[in-house]
């Protein structure tokens, strides 16, 4: 998982070099902002400061929105409960979409726990949604 991660990112490096190095150096003498010999020439009045305010807060924005993406990606909320023939599942806020839990016993969970997991969601053809535990972020205690 590491690995692919490493090659988006590198992936997107390229990409915004790609496009960086396409903008430093326009051929067409023609286009707007481009000097007769073909260099980047800036506006007549100049750049403002909340231009550049406006492009940092964006960054910054999609930075944090990524790592919060990043950072609960493959994990699920909720407690945990105990079926008839004895398999846990996790019923979430509203109980019409529980997800049956496939743990080999490395995460210690108890029917009545209120708990983050992560791990990864796994559909099969029946329909019933399953999760694959691989460890548990936190416990709330009982649920209410």
């Amino acid at each position: 998982m590491q690995r692919r991660l490493a090659t988006r990112i590198a992936l997107a490096v390229v990409v915004c070099a790609a496009c960086a190095f396409a903008q430093q150096y326009p051929t067409d003498p023609t286009m707007p902002g481009t000097t007769s010999a073909g260099g980047y020439s800036a506006p007549s009045g100049g750049y403002k400061s909340s231009t550049g305010i406006a492009i940092g807060t964006a960054a910054a924005a999609g930075v944090g929105v990524g790592l919060l993406v990043m950072h609960y990606r493959g994990s699920l909320s909720g407690c945990v409960a105990s079926r008839d023939n004895g398999q846990l599942e996790l019923m979430g806020k509203n109980h019409a979409d529980p997800y049956m839990l496939l743990n080999n016993s490395s995460v210690p969970l108890q029917p009545g726990q209120r708990v983050r997991l992560k791990g990864r969601k796994i559909h099969n053809g029946s329909g019933q949604a399953m999760f694959e535990v691989h460890k548990l972020a936190k416990d709330y205690g009982a649920c209410s």
